[in-house]
């Protein structure tokens, strides 16, 4: 197959899957998270490997639109309070360190 073939082939396979990603999305949900994040005083986001790549990217857009934002852990992370929403990026639900990070801030009650 020539590279022009393949490359039709892999752009449409990969429009059809994010038009499945787009058309299965909850409307509801996301305007819920949208309006969480507006509403935050500051957002901290965590995430590992593939996901946590992705979630550094969105930390960006988030700090974009003109939000207060840390990456969990960095050395200039200051402590979460009341009014902050924390996100965590976790695609396997198996991930020990996030899975600890998030037990931690559901036994502060803010949660």
């Amino acid at each position: 197959m020539m590279f022009e073939q393949k490359y039709r082939q892999y752009y449409k396979t990969v429009i059809e899957e994010h038009k499945a990603v787009f058309e299965a999305q909850n409307t509801d949900e996301l305007q819920a998270f949208i309006t969480d994040i507006a509403g935050a005083d500051r957002v901290f986001i965590v995430g590992a490997g593939r996901e946590g790549i992705a979630a550094r990217s969105f930390a960006m857009r988030i700090m974009h639109m003109g939000k207060e934002i840390h990456w969990l852990w960095d050395d200039t992370t200051p402590g979460m309070k009341e009014g902050d929403l924390f996100i965590a990026v976790n695609g396997s639900g198996k991930i020990g360190y996030i899975d600890y990070l998030i037990n931690q801030a559901l036994s502060t009650g803010q949660m």
